[in-house]
């Protein structure tokens, strides 16, 4: 009787355990990448994107919004290296929505750990360049999807949804690159690195 009370002491314990604390994640930073130094006199970044905040939807459950990303980009990367004009980055878009995916039910679905999410993210960014000669626009679009593992604790969770966020984002670095270079190099400070 002694042993029965024993052992649902340990499981009572066991089960009374402090769960591990929150991680604590860096925000997504790019000051290890050179300025992209445009020959104007400021740099304005404005946010249209509005989150539903609400399923499917769910970039307000990350640790870092796309949006608080994509306003540390630009503080990170672009920068006013003239006397007048300037670049004006518009944020149309910065989503992520999750949508459930089929998972097997039954007894064989106890016994399985199957990718039940999917997120995609989409970033939809404008840049306008006006000197007082001649203005300039491009671009940039970045889309990526990622399933994740059911029965992931929250801080695994949040671990994952953080490498997801850095990852759109470096696709994203890359895109902005691609555009800036394409559509507005002419506007690029003699000296931009």
């Amino acid at each position: 009787m002694r042993s029965i009370f024993a052992l649902l002491g340990i499981v009572l314990l066991t089960g009374c355990e402090t769960p591990p604390p929150p991680p604590i994640h860096a925000p997504i930073a790019f000051t290890d990448q050179g300025k992209i130094r445009f020959a104007v006199g400021a740099v304005q970044v404005i946010s249209d994107y509005v989150s539903t905040g609400k399923a499917p939807n769910v970039e307000h459950e990350f640790p870092f919004s796309p949006e608080q990303t994509l306003w540390q980009w630009a503080e990170d990367r672009l920068q006013a290296a003239g006397d007048w004009g300037r670049v004006e980055m518009t944020i149309r878009e910065a989503s992520i929505r999750r949508d459930p995916l089929p998972t097997e039910e039954g007894v064989m679905g106890l016994f399985k750990r199957e990718q039940n999410e999917r997120y995609t993210a989409t970033l939809y960014v404008t840049l306008t360049v006006e000197n007082g000669e001649r203005t300039g626009n491009a671009t940039i679009r970045a889309t990526r999807s990622h399933t994740f593992l059911e029965g992931m604790s929250l801080n695994q969770r949040d671990a994952a949804r953080h490498a997801f966020l850095k990852s759109i984002m470096q696709d994203f670095n890359t895109e902005a690159e691609r555009a800036i270079a394409r559509d507005l190099g002419g506007f690029l400070a003699g000296d931009n690195a």
